[in-house]
């Protein structure tokens, strides 16, 4: 039934219609229609709320972790880098050579990823309530938030190596 004021306030008069209608009619476990929508839906709604707090940590992993490599990839060819702006490597070269290091990883993880979610395209259909595990809307979404976060963690080594001053590099050797 329908109420304008609060559906708790009417349970009390609601139960003495039905027992002046049938008194062997039994009332019990009186609801709401969002309580029991609630209910029904509450699973669902923790489900999702898991797995993206799964995805967004894997996102942030994966960006971090992709930071970490490079940052120690700058690290390690500090000297290599050095020695090619010495040589007269310009700063846009310096940070191509970083940014086509990092597109190879990336790429490579993307290549890797997309075939497991295809592959798992059943399992991932099952999961979700009215997505298609390969749906390729669904898919370029996933790659697009992956390639932003990639540049994300990429661009402050490349920029790094980038800003290396060949004196400092040679002179720590």
């Amino acid at each position: 039934m329908r109420a304008a004021g609060s559906p708790a306030s009417l349970e009390s008069s609601v139960r003495s219609v039905v027992s002046s209608i049938d008194r062997q009619l039994p009332l019990f476990d009186v609801r709401t229609g969002d309580q029991i929508l609630s209910l029904g839906v509450t699973p669902v709604t923790f489900l999702t709320v898991l797995m993206v707090s799964f995805a967004a940590i894997g996102l942030l992993l994966t960006s971090i972790g992709l930071y970490g490599v490079l940052s120690y990839a700058v690290v390690k060819r500090t000297r290599e880098i050095g020695i090619r702006i010495a040589l007269g490597a310009s700063r846009p070269a310096v940070l191509s050579m970083v940014l086509r290091r990092a597109a190879i990883l990336v790429g490579a993880g993307l290549i890797i990823g997309l075939a497991g979610s295809i592959a798992a395209r059943r399992i991932i259909g099952g999961m979700l309530f009215g997505v298609d595990g390969g749906n390729p809307l669904l898919l370029l979404c996933a790659v697009s938030v992956m390639v932003a976060a990639a540049w994300l963690a990429t661009y402050l080594p490349a920029h790094r190596a980038a800003s290396i001053d060949p004196m400092l590099a040679l002179g720590t050797e």
